[in-house]
């Protein structure tokens, strides 16, 4: 790994380093991993809309952080109004995770006002990094809580009974830990939690994600690095492993959900949950409050980000199907809530059946727990 820049103020994360005095980011290029360990100085918004749109940084909440900073880092705007159209482009370089828009609108509400003039071009971009590592902070505080509140959650419904020695047996899909948050990790954090809470651990059976394989890739590297006891499985043995091994609970993450419940995440999820509902284990969807998107009202609203066909066909350099066959490359799928046993956030453990009998759904829930997420200070 790349020495780390001697900057007094670095904050430096699993796959983040940022630093507000002097401007300062790099992000781990998740794409080699877990070959080699390759840091990216980001720059400009064209740096960093290459990292999100070529998934060199990913994971909805880590790219919500990341964006923030890419803005604060860049020296290409002066005020609100040339901001504007730069931070646009940011936000649609991926079009589904609501962290990415929620991020950026963040810093620039934090930015709103002041005049095109070199000074007030200094005030502003202090502003900016000040709301973006408010926002660091609070997803970093907020995995912690994810994690605590996620393995108590399973524990209720899911745990090996006195008489056995096994560890607790956890599936995941995608990579939901450090290398996709800022902290702990949402789903992951979850196992992380068990692994370092429970007497009898844990044991992680990860869903290789296809296409481009962030549960083999980088999920398997994260347990490596933490020594989680693990088992690499494609994701078409999902149902072959719930039928013919013991899995307590599924934990996956999710990159927008909507006010009812149900919720977008990595390609694969919908089909493990309705696997899941068939051999009745629990599935727990766990994400920062800054993944729900109150405004959109069902799973059918969500936009979902279709990418290169040529993803379907190889990885890297490998290649395994023939260039002239057209392919379907959604990034992403939706669950809907019935499917799920229910939605792990920082302020709480919603279940199912309480997201649907409650008149307003996630909305009224959330409002009643009184969670908020960064603003702007008064």
């Amino acid at each position: 790994m790349p020495h780390s820049p001697d900057i007094p103020d670095a904050i430096s994360l699993l796959s983040l380093r940022i630093s507000p005095t002097p401007p300062y980011l790099q992000v781990l290029n998740q794409q080699k991993l877990p070959g080699s360990e390759e840091w990216i100085e980001v720059t400009s918004f064209d740096d960093a809309i290459l990292c999100i749109s070529q998934l060199k940084v990913r994971g909805a909440p880590l790219i919500g952080v990341f964006a923030a900073a890419a803005v604060a880092v860049s020296d290409e705007w002066t005020c609100s109004k040339t901001l504007a159209p730069l931070a646009q482009r940011l936000i649609n370089a991926r079009p589904t995770a609501v962290n990415l828009e929620y991020a950026v609108r963040q810093v620039q509400q934090a930015v709103q006002g002041g005049r095109d003039s070199k000074e007030d071009a200094a005030h502003l971009r202090s502003r900016a990094w000040q709301r973006a590592l408010a926002l660091l902070h609070c997803e970093i505080a907020a995995n912690e809580q994810l994690g605590r509140i996620g393995a108590a959650s399973i524990r209720q419904v899911a745990s090996p009974s006195a008489g056995t020695s096994r560890p607790l047996a956890l599936a995941h899909i995608c990579n939901t830990g450090g290398l996709a948050t800022p902290g702990l990790g949402t789903a992951l954090g979850v196992v992380r939690t068990v692994h370092a809470t429970a007497a009898k651990g844990v044991h992680a059976y990860l869903l290789e994600t296809r296409p481009l394989l962030q549960g083999g890739r980088l999920s398997a590297w994260e347990c490596v690095k933490d020594k989680i006891p693990h088992t690499i499985i494609t994701d078409g043995m999902s149902g072959a492993l719930l039928r013919s091994r013991t899995v307590d609970a599924i934990v996956v993450g999710a990159d927008r959900i909507a006010a009812n419940g149900d919720f977008a995440n990595k390609i694969g999820t919908y089909t493990l949950a309705i696997v899941a509902a068939h051999h009745k284990v629990p599935l727990f969807a766990v994400a920062p409050l800054s993944t729900v998107d109150l405004a959109c009202e069902t799973g059918a609203d969500i936009v979902i980000e279709e990418r290169k066909e040529a993803e379907v066909r190889g990885y890297q350099d490998c290649q395994w199907a023939p260039s002239d066959s057209p392919t379907w490359n959604p990034a992403f799928d939706v669950t809907p809530i019935d499917l799920i046993a229910g939605i792990v956030t920082e302020v709480g453990f919603f279940s199912r059946d309480e997201i649907q009998e409650t008149a307003g759904g996630l909305q009224t829930l959330l409002h009643k727990k009184e969670g908020k997420r960064p603003r702007e200070e008064e």
